[in-house]
């Protein structure tokens, strides 16, 4: 599909690559090795293949802008950098750039009063974009302590935010100007916690979000009373479904989290954690799991993949369907059917020598990986960046002509461009941006 103004793409031609899930010796980040504490939400692509990246330096939390090679962009925010205030949770993108940072005011603790959840909205170059709440800032007051915030943002602009501290979970829904979207749950608020908390649906932690394009649906994963559990939302903050681990035929499964969710092209979940097995008496272990969910009304079965003893983290889906996941200092890769990849790395898997926090997949295909090393009390002092070598590239700008990459099969691509911006979205994936102004030539659409 080809949409908003003219743009010209053809498809890249076969090329020479390194072996995926190789370390990629041009990549030389700004930071890597820095004194510093790595957050979550740490890296997202944005212009150009340009990267965001969020750690703290010397207690103040900062936004900073790489270019491709790793080194500061100096044109993004003050010198390359924002800097946040100190109780910043959570950095997001929207599709069309955007970044959205969440935060308290107060910091909830002991009998202090609920804080209050603030917004702010920076345009893609890193300035408080003032269409957003009149000044770039926006805050609700809230009647409840939270102990965590998790943000997501459609296409339609409008942004969710989920917050908790069991056993009260609350979505809100902001609109694109600032304002709480009040047709959303009841007068802006949604709950997957019934008010006489039914066990089939109690939610006690809201970890990771995500939109689902397709019917603008909203999945929040986490936790429920029983453990592994996700909940799917319509549009007016209906609670739909919930789904857990029920007919996977492990009867020793006990507990389980959900770190990281996402949704495929098909309209599939994939989601990421930790469950826990009974491995006889009273003895458990825990197991890092990542399983696909089939998308709305299809009889198709979950899949899961059991990586080993430990807990999952972060996910991302590459354009062929493949799953980047990461677990402590290791990344890998799963076919769309849940099995390692033995092409990625030795036998599916790499160890990238530091304690992976958040990933991310380049237009190219290069894998960003943000996390930390030196870890005193469980936190880790020193901020660690990589990039690997990945899947197929889907987007790319190459002598001003942007470069656009199918598979052997039946692609879905959009492209877009509004306010000087193009935006690639290749089988489902998140969207690809670059700047118009690099983009010149006119040649025909040529696509396998």
């Amino acid at each position: 599909m080809h949409s908003g103004n003219t743009t010209f793409i053809e498809s890249l031609e076969p090329r020479a690559l390194l072996a995926a899930g190789a370390i990629d010796p041009s990549y030389h980040p700004q930071f890597d090795n820095a004194s510093g504490r790595p957050r979550d939400g740490a890296v997202h692509v944005q212009l150009n293949n340009k990267s965001l990246h969020f750690s703290e330096f010397s207690g103040k939390p900062t936004i900073w802008r790489q270019n491709p090679d790793g080194s500061l962009d100096k044109s993004f925010g003050s010198k390359g950098k924002i800097t946040l205030p100190k109780a910043a949770f959570r950095v997001t993108t929207a599709p069309d750039g955007k970044i959205i940072v969440s935060y308290l005011k107060r910091w909830p603790l002991g009998t202090l009063p609920p804080p209050t959840l603030h917004l702010a909205r920076f345009d893609i170059n890193g300035h408080l974009d003032k269409t957003f709440g009149g000044d770039g800032d926006v805050h609700f007051d809230l009647t409840k302590p939270v102990y965590s915030l998790i943000s997501a943002a459609g296409r339609d602009g409008k942004i969710v935010v989920a917050t908790f501290s069991a056993p009260d979970v609350y979505l809100y829904r902001i609109n694109n100007n600032g304002t709480l979207d009040r047709s959303f749950g009841h007068n802006g608020i949604a709950s997957p916690t019934p008010p006489l908390g039914g066990r089939q649906i109690y939610a006690r932690y809201i970890y990771d979000l995500a939109i689902r394009p397709s019917g603008n649906r909203i999945i929040a994963a986490g936790q429920d009373i029983d453990g592994w559990a996700f909940w799917t939302f319509s549009p007016a903050g209906v609670m739909e479904s919930k789904q857990s681990l029920d007919g996977v035929p492990d009867n020793s499964i006990t507990d389980g989290n959900i770190f990281s969710v996402s949704v495929d092209a098909d309209g599939s979940v994939v989601a990421a954690g930790r469950i826990t097995k009974n491995v006889g008496g009273d003895d458990t272990v825990d197991h890092a799991i990542v399983a696909r969910y089939p998308a709305p009304n299809s009889d198709a079965p979950i899949l899961l993949a059991d990586l080993g003893a430990f807990t999952a983290g972060r996910t991302a889906l590459q354009s062929d369907g493949k799953v980047i996941v990461s677990g402590g200092n290791k990344l890998f890769r799963l076919n769309p059917d849940m099995n390692l990849d033995q092409t990625f790395g030795s036998g599916g898997q790499i160890d990238v020598g530091f304690g992976i926090t958040d990933l991310a997949i380049q237009g190219d295909g290069k894998i960003l990986v943000d996390g930390g090393s030196n870890r005193i009390s469980d936190v880790y002092t020193q901020v660690r960046e990589g990039r690997l070598t990945g899947g197929p590239p889907a987007a790319a700008v190459s002598r001003k002509t942007l470069l656009v990459s199918g598979s052997a099969g039946a692609d879905d691509i959009l492209i877009g461009s509004a306010k000087g911006i193009i935006t690639v979205t290749v089988n489902g994936t998140d969207p690809f941006l670059f700047s118009r102004s690099t983009v010149s030539s006119a040649l025909p659409l040529l696509l396998p």
